[in-house]
């Protein structure tokens, strides 16, 4: 995530009878229970991760 923090936002939808068949451990709880980790293992820290998660999407809901 090196320099590209501040310009990142996770999200998803879930679609069960399609990410059952696409991806079969996919629900609501995706980027929680496994991307952050991943991205945690990859070396992202916190401030990153805070970054990405919580102060971006927040700046961009203020514009909406």
């Amino acid at each position: 995530m090196e320099g590209f923090a501040s310009q990142t936002v996770l999200g998803h939808d879930y679609a069960p009878f399609i990410d059952s068949i696409a991806m079969p451990d996919a629900d609501w709880t995706y980027i929680s229970r496994t991307v952050i980790p991943t991205l945690r293992t990859l070396g992202a820290t916190d401030e990153q991760l805070e970054q990405v998660l919580v102060r971006n999407p927040a700046r961009l809901l203020a514009r909406a």
